[in-house]
């Protein structure tokens, strides 16, 4: 059956009826003409993990090359391939193209976070999703972590019982972010807590579970999603977060609460 391309809501669509699953990237003109402009398959990358990226047999080169070619320029992406890196999905899916799920790795690392951060996010994802994210614009790595069920966090030292989002501000260093997050699930799994002390980020943000009480119509309904100022909260329990966004706007610019 036919590849379809579509864009809508301000990202690129390729889907194909035969497929689970949907590749997707930033709408930007000029990644669109030339995505409209040639054929796209489905290749498997790894067939233990069942895990597929998108190619091009025109091209020679599958989505994320050509997005990561397009911001970076060709010239850069050849250095880093020379140089013996790769290009690493942040989420461990090579259907997701975004700008930010996508940065060079060395292929050790690469490998080391696929063997570590991408397995415990699997093991630990009822209790919590710990996600990485690269900002391309001001060049700095964010890690976020959005609770699922209670769960306590210890910073200097200091418990605190339960949060709702952790967001972690880090220096374009990949190793870095990669021996945090790993250092995250390690700590969970001996002390059942999200332990921050002793990491390298720059600076973290901590949200408390939101106290909201449910209107009688969000009841009748059995609402699973609540709208407060406009701004979207799940109930904890019933509905499973799978990622947190990061906060696009943070940039290092820090504030009193950032430290």
């Amino acid at each position: 059956m036919k590849t379809e391309i579509t864009s809508e809501s301000g990202n690129i669509y390729i889907t194909n009826p035969n497929w689970n699953d949907t590749a997707y990237t930033e709408f930007v003109e000029e990644i669109w003409n030339i995505v409209n402009q040639n054929t796209w398959y489905r290749k498997q990358k790894n067939k233990k993990q069942n895990t597929w990226y998108i190619y091009s047999n025109s091209l020679k080169k599958p989505l994320h090359r050509l997005v990561m070619e397009y911001w970076y320029g060709e010239a850069e992406c050849q250095k880093f391939i020379k140089r013996g890196y790769v290009i690493d999905h942040l989420d461990n899916n090579g259907l997701n193209c975004r700008l930010s799920n996508l940065t060079f790795a060395l292929r050790r690392l690469n490998t080391t976070k696929g063997q570590t951060i991408d397995v415990y996010y699997k093991d630990t994802i009822e209790k919590f999703a710990l996600k990485v994210f690269k900002d391309f614009y001001h060049k700095k790595f964010h890690i976020t972590i959005a609770s699922n069920t209670t769960t306590p966090v210890v910073e200097n030292q200091q418990v605190r019982d339960d949060f709702s989002k952790i967001e972690l501000l880090y220096p374009d260093d990949f190793e870095c972010v990669v021996l945090d997050g790993w250092n995250i699930f390690y700590q969970y799994r001996l002390t059942g807590k999200v332990i921050l002390d002793n990491l390298h980020f720059l600076a973290k943000r901590i949200e408390d579970v939101p106290q909201i009480v449910p209107t009688q119509k969000e009841i009748e309904v059995n609402a699973q999603l609540y709208w407060r100022d406009g701004k979207a909260y799940f109930l904890r329990n019933r509905v499973r977060v799978d990622s947190a966004n990061y906060d696009k706007s943070w940039n290092g610019d820090l504030k009193a609460k950032d430290i």
